[in-house]
């Protein structure tokens, strides 16, 4: 198995992980985005180390980087308007690290995932509640601001969306 299918599969336990804390919890926490950042740091590491058969080629780490400082700025810019999360906006950008050149596709479906999920969330008031209390208890609270709609999945599909198209 090489890097980079075993770094994808450790990408979705980590965003899957964000995601069950954020539906439970009400937060994604530190922890997912400090797993991504470490895998991106593997893969940095990789690519000194190995150039050129890591996966991980300079130019996309340079362009991963620049994206996520874009979200980052942006991110606080949202943080500030109480329109994000600060979890949410450093595992966005820890994600953006970690696909490189393909940040662009990430981060247009994370944005095309969480329109829908925004649209969605008032429909979903009315649908019967999962079993977890804590999940039923989030899913039935309509939300008083854009922050409190988990954005989680939205960038957890982003993610699914840009691992397809690599």
């Amino acid at each position: 198995m090489s890097a980079l299918p075993l770094s994808g599969l450790i990408l979705a336990l980590l965003l899957g992980w964000a995601v069950v804390a954020e539906l439970i919890h009400g937060r994604i926490g530190n922890a997912p985005t400090w797993g991504v950042l470490a895998l991106w740091a593997a893969g940095l590491g990789a690519a000194v180390v190995l150039p050129g058969s890591a996966g991980f080629p300079w130019p996309a780490l340079w362009i991963g980087a620049a994206y996520a400082a874009v979200v980052l700025v942006t991110g606080r810019a949202m943080q500030a308007l109480r329109w994000a999360e600060r979890w949410e906006v450093h595992l966005c950008a820890a994600a953006c690290l970690w696909f490189g050149a393909q940040a662009d596709g990430f981060l247009l479906a994370t944005a095309v995932a969480g329109g829908v999920m925004s649209l969605a969330m008032p429909m979903l008031a009315a649908v019967p509640a999962p079993s977890l209390p804590a999940v039923a208890a989030r899913w039935r609270r309509p939300p008083s601001r854009a922050s409190s709609i988990p954005y989680a999945p939205a960038i957890a599909t982003g993610a699914v969306f840009a691992s397809w198209m690599r």
